[in-house]
């Protein structure tokens, strides 16, 4: 049983290597406090105050201390200092991370949901299990982060660093994608019901077999982009530059691809039934928006793009 600290008032506190395990620092006041490898396992931080505060640790230190379990709901951790923080399973819900240096830290099953992230470091953090549901991620630093079965439904991640992030079966159902930078990113097997993708960065992004069915998809950047056997019926590709894209299989029927760029894009087997291609760039032969609906001449586009 940890002592009682609840709105203690440590600010600027040096608290290097302290045992604070079980600790109640409730609505305590640990502004730019130094809280370098100190053990907050099941310690209750819920409201704390913590702007600025430093709690990283140092990458080659074995880890007797840890924040596993800690409770920091609600507590504002704005600009602090958590590069390579261990806070595995530690309950974050409503947190104010703002700004935060997460750089390399380890938050493994933690729960974010509708934490706000916005701008936050997150370079390179493990988030394995994490919940990110609600969670603000605007302009947040993801890059070479493993989000892989996530839950980021409804996340805002608003012109977020995503490149070359691993999303394979996460869940962005309702989040906010625009503007975000998804070039190179893995998306198998992602959930992008409701999904937000207007203004979003695809470039090479692999998005085999994703579901993008009635997506608005105008002027989106997916070239060199995999959407092999990906489903794109009714979505609105106007403008938008496919460009090498790989699109074997995939299901155009009814799609929206006027004024689309299509220049060295792979359509074999991709089902082109009453897809709108009327002013798309790089086809062979141009097709007018009702002869593009004809089974018959789609058959023979597609015939000119198997070689």
């Amino acid at each position: 049983m940890g002592i009682n600290l609840q709105g203690a008032n440590l600010q600027g506190a040096d608290l290097s290597g302290a045992n604070l395990s079980g600790t109640d620092l409730r609505k305590a006041n640990l502004i730019e406090a130094t809280l370098r490898e100190v053990n907050l396992k099941e310690a209750n931080l819920h409201w704390a105050k913590l702007v600025g505060a430093n709690l990283s640790w140092n990458s080659n230190t074995k880890r007797q201390g840890e924040a596993t379990r800690a409770n920091l709901q609600g507590a504002n951790l704005q600009g602090a200092n958590l590069i390579t923080a261990y806070l595995r399973g530690v309950d974050l819900s409503g947190a104010d991370l703002r700004g935060a240096y997460l750089h390399a830290a380890d938050l493994s099953e933690a729960v974010l949901s509708k934490a706000n992230l916005s701008e936050a470091d997150l370079f390179s953090a493990k988030l394995s299990g994490a919940n990110l549901s609600g969670a603000n991620l605007k302009g947040t630093n993801l890059i070479v982060t493993t989000l892989t079965r996530l839950n980021l439904s409804k996340a805002n991640l608003q012109g977020g660093k995503l490149h070359a992030v691993d999303l394979t079966e996460a869940n962005l159902s309702g989040a906010n994608l625009s503007q975000a930078d998804l070039s190179a990113a893995i998306m198998i097997g992602v959930n992008l019901s409701g999904a937000n993708l207007k203004g979003a960065k695809l470039k090479r992004a692999t998005l085999t077999g994703v579901n993008l069915g009635e997506k608005q998809l105008q002027g989106v950047n997916l070239q060199g982009a995999d959407l092999v056997e990906a489903n794109l019926a009714q979505a609105d590709l106007s403008r938008a530059n496919l460009t090498g894209a790989y699109l074997m299989g995939a299901d155009l029927s009814k799609a929206i691809l006027s004024g689309a760029i299509l220049s060295g894009a792979k359509l074999r087997g991709a089902a082109l039934d009453g897809a709108n291609l009327k002013g798309a760039v790089g086809l062979n032969k141009p097709l007018l928006p009702r002869e593009a609906v004809q089974p018959s001449l789609s058959q023979d586009f597609r015939q000119e793009h198997d070689h």
